[in-house]
């Protein structure tokens, strides 16, 4: 009997994560395009500690004005 659950909750954790895991680092509909994001953090981890403007700009290039 333990088997059995074990083996349902193993099967069905992927199942239920796929639609999650598709969406990470996309926006939300309607949003402005902009680089993909980690949930929780966003994008801190791609901003540098100095000349930030030069990030900002890069990322204004590429994906367009807001």
């Amino acid at each position: 009997m333990h088997v059995l659950f074990n083996l349902l909750l193993l099967s069905l954790g992927p199942i239920t994560l796929t639609p999650y895991l598709l969406g990470v680092g996309s926006g939300p509909t309607g949003y402005p395009p902009g680089p993909p994001t980690i949930p929780l953090i966003g994008n801190l981890h791609q901003i540098p500690k100095s000349k930030r403007h030069l990030q900002f700009e890069k990322w204004a290039k590429q994906y367009g004005p807001i």
